[in-house]
């Protein structure tokens, strides 16, 4: 409330200020929980984590729970340049796209929107089930932005 009414004091809108709460996050070296205490205030901050993890790797891996779920941060998973890092992989394979386009684009190929008809002769189920499979994504991100609260966007 009090940063609502702060926004709201140097002229901006409080109401759209959204603050999302994380549960405790155990920090996980080498297999091992880092030792931090609330008690005698031992804790690593977010700025602190930056400078040795990659900012890319942090968003991922915090993305991939819910904030109000307890996680285990692998620290080492989180700078692992390989296919266990899914950071790694999901940069990787966007990569990968990237330069087939670059190449289409070199040989004179614009893709373009596939037509209903199209669609239509992807008939094998191995093709269904990928589209179906890539289809959910979509509701992933519609499902996440309504469980996201919203006030006054």
């Amino acid at each position: 409330m009090r940063m609502k009414g702060a926004m709201n004091a140097i002229g901006y809108d409080g109401s759209r200020l959204n603050v999302v709460l994380m549960q405790l996050v155990k920090l996980v070296r080498n297999g091992e929980l880092v030792k931090m205490s609330k008690r005698t205030g031992k804790a690593i901050q977010l700025r602190d984590l930056l400078e040795e993890v990659p900012v890319d790797s942090a968003r991922f891996l915090f993305n991939t729970r819910e904030a109000n779920t307890q996680m285990d941060f692998d620290l080492d998973l989180a700078v692992t340049q390989d296919n266990q890092n899914p950071v790694y992989y999901v940069q990787y394979a966007h990569a990968r796209i990237c330069s087939i386009f670059k190449a289409l684009a070199g040989d004179g190929i614009t893709p373009r929107e596939c037509t209903a008809d199209e669609l239509a002769l992807l008939t094998a189920p191995e093709e269904r089930e990928l589209i179906s499979h890539l289809a959910l994504y979509t509701n992933e991100i519609v499902s996440a932005l309504q469980r996201l609260p919203r006030k006054g966007c």
